[in-house]
């Protein structure tokens, strides 16, 4: 009776452990037995980063769970939002082996070739260049009679399907000196996909001083060829001058051509000694005054501290402007 129990007891451990085995081998060998068809599409789209057979093909099987796992089958990587991927009718099968869901008897039907597009949101150059317009027009606002005018910028963007928003930064630059810069930010889903920078051009409507004839650099500006016009500043133009009286006398460090407003940053202060000028030297010791005549060896303005060559004694001396002709030679210098 004893090694009746123990042999029962063996078995039924026997069993219960070899069920599970048999139920596996079961649900494969049903599996192998269901009848699967996929039929591939010659075109499709996604809008996900992978390809899953369900994005490309139908499937015709009579295990659902079974074809629910082919469905979610991965088949690849997509193409980027915008562009399109070919795949050859092997591909299918080899993902799908890669995966461990080919079946024996599995029919597959492709076309030659199959085309995957991938789903894109298109941003137009236009909203990009409203987006920074919006946000630098607050800044121009201040300035009397401006207007904005937006550079050439970039083609469409194509970005992956999702909530998109376009956010503009703060503008870069001095409207004032005729250009700004606004980082435009395109975001998906709260994400941040790309960043491009819009170039935007202020044109200012003022009444500047415009030249009347060609100015060459080195030249003193008289009234002659000068005048006040009002008209939109070129893009990019720095500051202009407004008045006439601060031009007149000036010396001009740029070329200039007929009709173009005249720079602040082209004028400098001409000096009252120019370099190689003929010059009067005073030496004065105590009530004794002394001149003598030398070359200016640099140029300068009332006040400024030179060197000067005296033609007599062939000595370089060091002097202070006294006015347009004359130094103020420190006594003492040998």
């Amino acid at each position: 009776m004893r090694n009746y129990v123990t042999t029962m007891s063996v078995l039924s451990l026997l069993l219960v452990g070899l069920g599970t085995p048999v139920s596996a081998k079961s649900r494969l060998k049903t599996e192998s037995t269901s009848r699967i068809v996929i039929t591939v599409r010659s075109e499709s789209s996604v809008d996900t980063d992978q390809i899953s057979l369900g994005n490309i093909a139908t499937v015709t099987c009579d295990n659902p769970a079974l074809a629910h796992k082919l469905l979610a089958g991965n088949i690849g990587v997509s193409p980027l939002p915008g562009m399109y991927r070919i795949l050859m009718p092997g591909d299918v099968a080899m993902h799908l082996r890669a995966d461990s869901l080919y079946r024996s008897g599995m029919v597959i039907n492709t076309p030659p070739s199959i085309r995957v597009d991938r789903v894109a949101h298109v941003i137009s150059a236009q909203q990009l260049t409203d987006a920074a317009i919006a946000a630098a027009q607050p800044i121009v606002n201040a300035i009397p009679n401006a207007k904005i005018q937006a550079v050439k910028s970039m083609g469409t963007l194509n970005v992956p399907a999702g909530k998109v928003s376009i956010v503009a930064g703060a503008p870069v630059g001095t409207p004032e000196q005729g250009t700004l810069y606004v980082p435009v930010s395109v975001d998906v889903n709260g994400q941040p996909i790309q960043t491009t920078e819009i170039t935007l051009h202020v044109i200012r409507h003022e009444e500047v001083v415009v030249a009347d004839s060609l100015i060459q650099p080195q030249d003193i500006i008289t009234a002659s060829n000068i005048s006040l016009q009002v008209m939109d500043l070129p893009p990019g133009f720095g500051m202009p001058v407004t008045d006439l009286k601060k031009v007149i006398g000036m010396r001009s460090t740029v070329r200039v051509l007929a009709g173009m407003p005249i720079p602040a940053s082209g004028l400098v202060i001409p000096p009252d000694i120019n370099q190689g000028e003929i010059i009067t030297v005073l030496f004065v010791i105590g009530d004794l005054t002394i001149t003598a005549q030398a070359t200016s060896e640099q140029s300068g303005h009332i006040g400024d501290t030179i060197h000067v060559y005296t033609t007599s004694t062939h000595k370089l001396l060091t002097g202070t402007i006294k006015d347009k002709h004359t130094v103020l030679v420190q006594t003492g210098q040998n």
